[in-house]
């Protein structure tokens, strides 16, 4: 029972704040790995077809530049789906997700977790103080809102001058051409067995937006909750 345990359950510390608010860097989750098919270790070969993700699920992912190293993502598009965006507005096959402005007052102590010791931004690593300093700048021009997605409510984060952002000159240098604008104003198709992620900190977030696509083989499962935050 333990094999089979760790098997299809798992967890996975989140490495950065790119899903900020709904997890923090160090955060841990628990993870359903059976969600959408159980696969045998080692080969990643499904053996069982259990499910596919819904909009809006919050999934782990083998990332496709480099499938050791993991990510955690929410779904935003599924095969098929037309996905656009219009200056805050995100929209599926034309449909507007239910978007409202909230407001939302973050924990001191998980906004002090946006940026930590130790992280790199353009090429200069932050120390404690600085880390804590720029969390507590970014997080003074954030603002929150509501989507309502598939059977989903959660809260994204915007930047009220995202150009400003200590990470959008990272973006912008590494994106390739996935999304053809600055940002403000795109639409893409996302093609049979693949997914369309986005992390719900939107302008801190390299996502599909900025690599690509999730092949279906790609996804580790389903994050079921939050284990703690620290």
């Amino acid at each position: 029972m333990l094999m089979v345990s760790l098997f299809l359950i798992g967890t996975f510390s989140v490495s950065s704040s790119h899903m900020a608010p709904s997890f923090y860097t160090g955060d841990i989750v628990i993870v359903n790995k059976s969600s959408y098919g159980v696969r045998l270790p080692l080969t990643n070969n499904k053996v069982l077809d259990t499910g596919k993700p819904e909009h809006a699920d919050i999934v782990v992912l083998r990332y496709p530049q480099n499938p050791e190293i993991y990510y955690i993502e929410r779904v935003i598009g599924l095969p098929g789906d037309t996905v656009s965006y219009n200056n805050g507005q995100l929209a599926i096959n034309t449909m507007p997700v239910p978007t409202n402005e909230v407001d939302y007052d973050a924990k001191s102590d998980s906004t002090a977790k946006l940026y930590v010791q130790g992280q790199q931004i353009l090429n200069r690593r932050l120390a404690a103080d600085e880390a804590l300093q720029v969390s507590q700048e970014e997080e003074s021009q954030a603002q929150y809102f509501q989507e309502t997605h598939g059977k989903h409510q959660y809260l994204v984060r915007y930047l009220s001058d995202a150009n400003s952002s200590q990470f959008a000159p990272f973006l912008q240098k590494h994106a390739p051409e996935v999304v053809s604008s600055a940002g403000t104003q795109w639409r893409i198709t996302v093609p049979k067995g693949q997914y369309f992620v986005m992390g719900d900190n939107r302008d801190r977030s390299a996502d599909s937006r900025f690599w690509g696509f999730v092949p279906e083989e790609n996804l580790v499962g389903k994050v079921m909750y939050l284990w703690n935050n620290k």
